[in-house]
């Protein structure tokens, strides 16, 4: 993943600006295009205001006489901008620094975003209705600087990351949803405060590497504030990939997953992430009540790879009773 090859055919407006180049838009006919790290011999470090916004304004876009175009050898040019619900996903390269203001307003089916590893300024409202964005895929190491405490704090919707700098991913972790309420008091001091943990998540890192620390030991208080469907993914997603995980924090994962693991079967499912549910039946935490609901859950879904795979945990989980059967014999004289 670190040798990225851009898409063929990508067409690319730009403008040069201190350090290298602005991409003010992109024309192509595949909806999950890779970037470039430069364009015409300049480093691609910013994305423009509304770069694959739904709608550009004309506003925030350069004089068209100063902007200029780069094609990406390999198949033919189109004409088609790239944003919107067009975009799917995007890969953005090493070289880029800076993401401006609503870059992605409206992208309503990005799902999405692979991202370098330098540290990157976030304009406002950047993600303003991603409604689809559920992952970021960042090409660094779990304890290295990553980039993200920007762009995480720019998305207040549950949001997974995924670290994985080749082709195996090291760690992965979800950031829960959290809204901000302000209030003002009678002495007209604005306060703010938060509803849910996952601003507190979003803060643990130091100098841009991530604190796992400090990321698991907020466990015990988001248990009880955000919904189990979201912290058993996170608690699954420590124990497949455990990155500098404790002993403590491996306990306490595994006991909040034996308490509340049924409530990220439906998530499974829709996701259809066969591999999570095989990883969460080895951890061999669900017991025979919890494997017959979620047995139930997947016929009713009609999703024979999940059925197959809580048939099969259910009859390891009845070896004694499976062979008892087999050995009784029936004479009828």
């Amino acid at each position: 993943m670190s040798h990225l090859i851009p898409t063929p055919g990508l067409v690319l407006d730009y403008v040069p600006c201190p350090g290298g180049a602005r991409l003010v838009r992109a024309y192509g006919d595949d909806p999950c295009p890779v970037l470039p790290a430069e364009v015409d011999g300049l480093p691609l470090v910013q994305l423009g205001d509304y770069c694959f916004a739904a709608q550009q304004r004309a506003s925030a876009l350069p004089p068209e006489e100063q902007i200029l175009r780069c094609v990406i050898p390999g198949a033919v040019p189109s004409e088609n901008r790239i944003g919107g619900n067009f975009l799917y996903a995007v890969t953005l390269p090493d070289s880029l620094r800076s993401i401006g203001n609503c870059a992605f307003y409206n992208c309503r089916s990005l799902t999405g975003i692979y991202l370098g590893t330098n540290a990157h300024n976030v304009g406002s409202d950047v993600f303003l209705n991603t409604f689809a964005l559920k992952q970021l895929t960042v090409r660094a190491h779990p304890d290295r600087p990553c980039g993200l405490f920007a762009i995480l704090n720019s998305i207040t919707t549950d949001i997974r990351v995924v670290f994985q700098p080749e082709d195996t991913i090291l760690a992965a972790a979800y950031y829960p949803e959290y809204w901000m309420d302000v209030e003002e008091t009678p002495a007209h001091i604005l306060l703010q405060t938060y509803s849910g943990q996952g601003f507190h998540y979003r803060q643990c890192f130091n100098n841009e590497v991530p604190e796992w620390d400090s990321y698991d030991a907020i466990l015990a208080q988001s248990g009880s504030s955000d919904p189990a469907r979201v912290i058993t993914l996170l608690a699954l997603d420590r124990l497949r990939f455990p990155f500098a995980l404790s002993e403590t924090a491996r306990k306490a994962y595994r006991t909040y997953l034996t308490e509340n693991a049924a409530a990220c079967i439906p998530v499974l499912l829709k996701q259809q992430d066969t591999q999570a549910l095989s990883d969460l039946l080895c951890l061999d935490i669900l017991d025979e009540a919890a494997l017959q609901q979620a047995a139930a859950q997947a016929r009713q879904a009609d999703n024979a790879a999940f059925a197959a795979l809580l048939a099969d945990a259910l009859q390891k989980k009845q070896p004694k009773a499976a062979a008892a059967k087999a050995n009784r014999y029936d004479f009828d004289f």
